[in-house]
């Protein structure tokens, strides 16, 4: 999917326990949760790795000017 209109959104990732890292749309993105991650809108892949834990994908259509 390709917007046609560029914004910025947020997506704040909190993790129990915390210090996964965070990659989007394949990339590393955090080393560590929590933390806030300013985005460009449109749609997005997750992946949340800890050692010792399942990996964990998602994904989310990121709106203008939102936090999720």
């Amino acid at each position: 999917m390709i917007s046609a209109w560029a914004g910025e959104g947020s997506v704040e990732l909190i993790t129990d326990p915390p210090g996964a890292r965070v990659y989007i749309d394949g990339k590393l993105a955090v080393e560590s949760t929590p933390s806030v991650i300013p985005l460009p809108s449109g749609l997005r892949r997750f992946e949340l790795r800890k050692e010792g834990y399942r990996q964990l994908d998602f994904s989310l259509f990121l709106a203008d000017g939102v936090t999720l």
